[in-house]
């Protein structure tokens, strides 16, 4: 970590945590100035569905730099729908659907079929930060 904030509010959230009987890790960054806040930040954890704010950061950043096209629509197949009963993974047939809001299900009800299609090899956490890194778009349109 780069610079950690004030001494005292980790301890302040330290002495909630030890009330409350319960222990938290946790690691925040401001992306604009680097100024970065944790507790035991370096420790490793299970992304789960947290893994999808890295993803959804940057189909902003393609959005913002015109590379992706919120309102471009893509076809979700039924066989791309993953197991669960929520979003698009609830739903029998495929889909058409815009970018913007194939990442709106991905956040908003933690879709799985969305996500599976923004990465859909299914690579480790590291190997999929690495793609969204090196700003390549990460979805194409129907036909490519």
């Amino acid at each position: 970590m780069s610079e950690v904030a004030q001494p005292a509010v980790l301890e302040v959230i330290g002495a909630a945590l030890d009330l409350a009987g319960v222990d938290a890790l946790f690691h925040a960054r401001d992306l604009a100035t680097g100024l970065e806040v944790g507790r035991n930040p370096d420790a490793p954890v299970v992304l789960a569905s947290v893994f999808k704010i890295p993803i959804a950061l940057e189909l902003a950043r393609q959005f913002d730099s015109g590379r992706l096209k919120p309102e471009q629509r893509v076809r979700v197949r039924a066989d791309q729908h993953t197991a669960g009963d929520t979003g698009l993974s609830g739903l029998l047939d495929e889909v058409d659907i815009s970018l913007r809001d194939l990442a709106q299900q991905m956040i908003t009800v933690s879709d799985n079929t969305a996500r599976v299609f923004w990465l859909p090899s299914r690579r480790s956490a590291g190997l999929a930060v690495a793609t969204l890194t090196r700003r390549r778009p990460i979805a194409q349109p129907p036909g490519r």
